[in-house]
């Protein structure tokens, strides 16, 4: 005869492993507490890469309208007189356009227009430099917002400057624009102010 002991003791011998029911169980619940955290995390390491690619878009902007500044005016002032001669009243500025400048200032623009900070860079479809008359009228002011190569954060800027018949010459804006993130159509504008005087 069997006492409750080895009763108790034959039990816990034959109930060796889990049940399938009890791996299911085990399996959701970990399952809905482990899927939106891995949401979470993948959520915020994009947020970060955005956000790191943003503070190297700034540092760079204002790198390059930095920069411009050392650029010799007189060969900036050719280009956008030119453009402005054209009928085109701005100058879209790239790493293409670099040779179009003096030797000396070409090195200085390449330089600038092929910056890297902490890992970000940006290409010539994603990097320009706009150059614009710092007092315009009305009707070059409409004209520069019905242009569909100026990018939207640039004539947000340009819809913000009050219109003026009074001239104002050798004082042009200078906006850096960096498209520095694909996928959320990310941009950011620096603005600046290049003279001859």
């Amino acid at each position: 005869m069997k006492t409750k002991r080895w009763e108790a003791i034959e039990l816990k011998i034959g109930n060796k492993g889990y049940s399938m029911i009890e791996l299911f169980a085990v399996i959701f619940i970990v399952s809905v507490v482990i899927f939106p955290m891995l949401n979470t995390l993948v959520n915020n390491i994009t947020t970060n890469a955005r956000y790191h690619n943003r503070r190297g878009a700034v540092s760079i902007a204002q790198g390059t309208l930095e920069g411009f500044q050392r650029i010799g005016f007189t060969g900036l002032e050719t280009l956008i007189e030119a453009q402005n001669d054209a009928n085109e009243i701005y100058l879209e500025f790239d790493s293409t356009d670099c040779g179009d400048l003096s030797t000396s200032d070409n090195g200085l623009c390449q330089q600038l227009f092929s910056s890297t900070w902490s890992n970000f860079n940006a290409d010539s479809d994603h990097f320009k430099i706009y150059f614009y008359n710092y007092r315009m009228t009305e009707a070059i002011q409409s004209s520069l917002l019905a242009d569909p190569n100026i990018p939207d954060e640039v004539k947000v800027h340009i819809e913000s400057i009050v219109t003026t018949n009074t001239p104002n010459p050798e004082l042009y804006y200078a906006i850096c624009w960096i498209k520095y993130d694909e996928h959320s159509n990310s941009s950011l504008i620096m603005e600046g102010l290049i003279s001859g005087g």
